[in-house]
């Protein structure tokens, strides 16, 4: 396997074409081929930035055959333009241990800071051992509670997690 990676932000749902929509949905949510349309046309009607009137960016890892092998996004709090949400990040099983997450984490809370972020927010499964381990390599702190973030629900599973810019 090579460990070339490429990693690029996108700023707006429209740079993407559906082919790259269907790459983030199969690694995202393992979605089936048949269920692989619906899922495209559902991820261009809710993108949370636009729905949100707020700033929101998607960071894409590619190995060298332009297969994408991690992924998160992050989205500017629309009740303070200081916080911003870093979901679903994801990597690849077979890349895993290879620093793609921790690079993708930095170039995140690096672009919210150009654009005047203060605070990022992760929220964690209490169980998920290996994501609370790599936030606290990185700087999040444990909240030990769920903090509101925009309207979205949360599970009594996760904890949030805080990175003081």
């Amino acid at each position: 396997m090579n460990k070339n990676i490429d990693y690029k932000t996108y700023i707006s749902l429209h740079e993407k074409c559906d082919e790259t929509f269907a790459k983030v949905a199969k690694l995202r949510w393992n979605t089936p081929d048949e269920k692989i349309i619906r899922t495209v046309d559902w991820m261009k009607k809710n993108n949370f930035g636009e729905i949100h009137g707020t700033m929101w960016f998607e960071i894409v890892a590619y190995n060298d055959m332009k297969d994408i092998v991690g992924y998160c996004f992050f989205m500017q709090n629309p009740k303070d333009r200081m916080q911003w949400y870093l979901g679903d990040l994801i990597i690849d099983e077979m890349y895993r241990k290879q620093s793609i997450a921790t690079n993708i984490i930095k170039i995140g809370i690096n672009m919210a800071l150009e654009n005047k972020g203060k605070h990022v927010y992760a929220y964690i499964e209490k169980e998920n051992i290996p994501s609370i381990s790599l936030h606290e390599k990185l700087g999040f702190r444990n909240l030990k509670r769920l903090e509101p973030f925009a309207d979205f629900i949360f599970g009594n599973d996760q904890s949030t997690f805080e990175y003081n810019i």
